[in-house]
C-alpha cells in the first residue's frame, strides 16, 4: 500500500467511531503543519526567541504609535463630524 494511504489510514483508525470528515480534515492539516515546521527546522529556516522578541517589540511600538495617532484623528474629527450630521439632521427635520 501507498505510505500516504498509510498514513491517513492510521490517522482513521485513530479516531473515534463518531468523527466526522470535519475532524478527519483537521488532524491531517495538524500532521501536515507539524511535518512541515519539522523540515523547517532541519533545513535551518528558524527564528531565535531574541529574534522574535525584537520583532514583537517593534511590531507592538509601531502598533501603538499607529492606533495613538488614529485615535487623535478621531477624537479631532469626531466632534466636527457629529456636529456636522447632527446640523443636518435638524435641517432636514424642518423641512
Amino acid at each position: 500500500m501507498d505510505v500516504a494511504k498509510e498514513k491517513i489510514q492510521r490517522v482513521v483508525e485513530s479516531l473515534p467511531d463518531d468523527a466526522t470528515l470535519k475532524d478527519i480534515q483537521y488532524r491531517i492539516y495538524v500532521r501536515q503543519a507539524i511535518a512541515a515546521g519539522l523540515r523547517d527546522v532541519q533545513e535551518g529556516r528558524v527564528v531565535s526567541q531574541e529574534d522574535v522578541e525584537r520583532r514583537m517589540a517593534r511590531w507592538t511600538e509601531t502598533r501603538e504609535q499607529s492606533r495613538s495617532t488614529k485615535t487623535r484623528r478621531y477624537e479631532n474629527s469626531s466632534f466636527e463630524s457629529t456636529v456636522s450630521s447632527t446640523s443636518w439632521r435638524r435641517s432636514a427635520l424642518r423641512y
